[in-house]
């Protein structure tokens, strides 16, 4: 297949990736309170997939660690 024929596809295409860093310190906070994935994202009323990237950003970085319920919280 040559490049012209191998089609560009856009990954995530409409997710959300801004986040105000007051928005990223309640995330922490709510991680380490042992809310799970989904509650935080209800919280923020976005998508899992949005809130699975925000926290992994989140971990990545340093600003939260691995906890025993892991994205299902206590």
């Amino acid at each position: 297949m040559s490049a012209e024929q191998d089609k560009v596809v856009i990954i995530l295409d409409g997710k959300k990736f801004d986040w105000r860093e007051s928005a990223l310190q309640r995330a922490v906070d709510l991680w380490k309170q042992g809310l799970s994935g989904k509650q935080i994202a209800n919280y923020f009323r976005v998508s899992m997939d949005e809130a699975f990237l925000m926290l992994m950003h989140l971990g990545d970085v340093g600003m939260i660690d691995t906890r025993p319920g892991g994205w299902l919280g206590k």
